[in-house]
């Protein structure tokens, strides 16, 4: 049996198979210790560890050395082009098995079955000549090259079948580019939803549906153009209705109605929290002292929930809040507010089975709405799309999310995906098998460590429930249609952040409402008739409230604070580079 090493010069690129023990050949190009490698010049070993070694010529225990003169052989293979990027050869590729030796294990020292290591080595070859290539992404998908391809691959001896495994990993390892990119079109490449997220289409009844339209439309959204909130850095594509960064609690500012026992157990543990959350990630990272300053400053800020109470009766569920919703006035918009109750209501058997537990009779919740608005008129026919992240700070506890598609209108390719994180100890492989890890893991060297967990269509009525350990991002969307309705497009959501009920946090139950407008009106309402306006509005002044801008003020440091966490959850966790090392 004839083994070769056909394009590597300074081998014996043809010798019969020989008794594991050899006898120093100064004639050989071979290490005389029998490992496979070049010999250094002047010597019969191919390193001074093999020199030292030479009395002991039992193969079965290289291990040790194996590590230490793979590095060499790699080098060995770079000094002779071994790795030289081919050129391509007209319309029908060809030459993408020049990299296809039949390099066995025993070349490499190892003691496994030659047909098995053989075969991913040819697979790996091929994979890594044929990534090479120009716009190889749009090539595994044209017949005729790959046709070409797949004539000279056999022509190596390569299997038909592990041809065709070698050129799905190349679709798979496209397509996961694009997942990473956020390029993907889900329309074209379906993504079937990860078994850790819930969606139901006709959750919320079509009735209660229409109402929450209707009163969002009518009376929550009409404001002047200079007073809409336009969330920060979306070039006034995404409004605000209701959200919890701004007149959120800042430690120092705002006022707190319970007392210091109380406070210490609901918001005191926030310090511990984040340096917790802090020393999980790398030093490397968190030893540059803007971004820690920012991080622990972010203690300051949390957003406030809500209390609700939940009553199940004969198998009915009904929810109450018993403390008002943040930045939504009760007094003005109660009939919202019975709406809200009733969709949170048809969420919680969703939000239970996501948690796989009851939720308790009392549970605190925080409340958002928010719209994105397309116009092609205004150059704003598509979205770009969102970052990876989870919901809120460790401080905060936010378990699981829930959220409502209620109005979507003249979208297209709107998306939510979803990603796990993976730890590299868990991730269990033989010494080089890249073809392994790829089949079992979907994880080539230098892939971030995370796994796509799938991408539901967010279509128009849909709910969506998800525990808060998946990180999620909103796909880059657009226009379904420039000329139809005006040349506007919009989607909007009404989301639930679900506490975790073992962690209550402080809430606008424990914290009275901020907004000094809101203040303003009830103080002079009482007071006007019976003192001067004069001494009401001094009154006024001793009223722990905010201003809409100092409100602002505070959302910015708020949001820039949490840039830098995300950013670093995501450098540090969830996009830490794998590395397919030496055991």
């Amino acid at each position: 049996m004839k083994r070769h090493l056909s394009d590597i010069s300074g081998l014996n690129t043809s010798r019969e198979e020989e008794p594991t023990t050899k006898e120093a050949n100064p004639s050989s190009s071979l290490c005389a210790k029998g490992c496979s490698r070049p010999r250094e010049e002047g010597s019969d070993f191919c390193c001074t560890r093999c020199e030292n070694a030479k009395e002991n010529t039992d193969r079965s225990k290289p291990t040790t050395h194996r590590r230490h003169c793979n590095k060499r052989y790699a080098a060995f293979f770079k000094s002779k082009n071994y790795y030289k990027k081919k050129e391509f050869k007209g319309e029908a590729e060809s030459d993408v098995t020049s990299s296809l030796p039949t390099l066995t294990s025993s070349d490499y020292g190892f003691e496994e079955d030659d047909n098995d290591w053989n075969s991913k080595n040819q697979m790996r070859n091929l994979v890594e000549a044929i990534k090479e290539k120009d716009e190889w992404e749009k090539k595994i998908e044209n017949e005729e090259i790959v046709t070409k391809w797949r004539k000279e691959a056999t022509k190596k001896s390569m299997k038909v079948g592990d041809f065709e495994s070698a050129i799905t990993m190349l679709k798979q390892m496209r397509d996961k580019t694009l997942l990473t990119t956020g390029d993907i079109d889900y329309s074209k490449v379906p993504t079937p939803p990860s078994t850790l997220v819930l969606e139901d289409p006709n959750l919320i009844d079509l009735h209660l549906h229409q109402q929450l339209i209707t009163y969002v439309t009518k009376h929550l959204e009409p404001k002047r153009e200079e007073d809409k909130d336009w969330h920060p850095d979306t070039k006034e594509m995404v409004l605000d209705l209701v959200h919890p960064s701004l007149f959120c609690y800042i430690h120092g500012v705002s006022p707190v109605s319970i007392g210091e026992e109380q406070f210490e157990k609901a918001f005191g543990s926030n310090k511990k929290e984040l340096e917790e959350a802090i020393r999980s990630m790398s030093y490397e990272w968190m030893r540059m002292k803007d971004v820690k300053e920012q991080i622990v400053s972010n203690s300051r800020y949390q957003w406030l929930p809500s209390e609700v109470k939940i009553l199940t009766t004969e198998g009915k569920v009904k929810a109450q809040f018993e403390s008002y919703i943040n930045n939504l006035d009760k007094g003005k918009h109660k009939p919202l507010y019975e709406i809200i109750e009733r969709v949170f209501a048809a969420f919680v058997p969703m939000f239970e089975k996501i948690l796989d537990s009851p939720l308790p009779h009392n549970c605190q919740v925080i409340v958002k709405l928010a719209n994105i608005h397309l116009d092609a008129h205004a150059k704003k026919s598509e979205y770009k799309g969102g970052v990876w992240h989870i919901e809120g700070l460790p401080h905060e506890h936010i378990i699981a999310s829930g959220i409502f598609y209620y109005d979507v209108v003249n979208v297209k390719n709107s998306y939510l995906e979803f990603r796990t994180k993976l730890e590299e100890d868990d991730i269990a492989y033989e010494q080089d098998d890249h073809i392994g890890v790829w089949k079992e893991y979907q994880m080539t060297n230098g892939d971030p460590l995370n796994r796509h967990q799938g991408a539901v269509h967010t279509v128009h009525g849909k709910c969506v429930v998800f525990p808060n350990n998946l990180q999620h991002r909103v796909t880059r969307f657009e226009l379904k249609d420039k000329q139809a309705n005006g040349g506007k497009g919009h989607r909007k959501i009404l989301v639930f952040f679900l506490i975790d009920p073992q962690h209550r946090i402080l809430s606008t139950k424990d914290v009275p409402i901020q907004q000094q407008h809101l203040i303003g009106q009830t103080v002079h309402a009482c007071l006007d008739s019976v003192l001067n306006r004069d001494v009401a509005n001094i009154i006024m002044e001793y009223v722990p409230t905010l201003t809409l801008e100092e409100a602002k003020q505070h959302r910015s440091k708020l949001m820039f604070g949490r840039k830098f966490y995300v950013n670093g959850v995501n450098d540090q966790v969830y996009e830490r580079e794998f590395s397919l090392c030496e055991h």
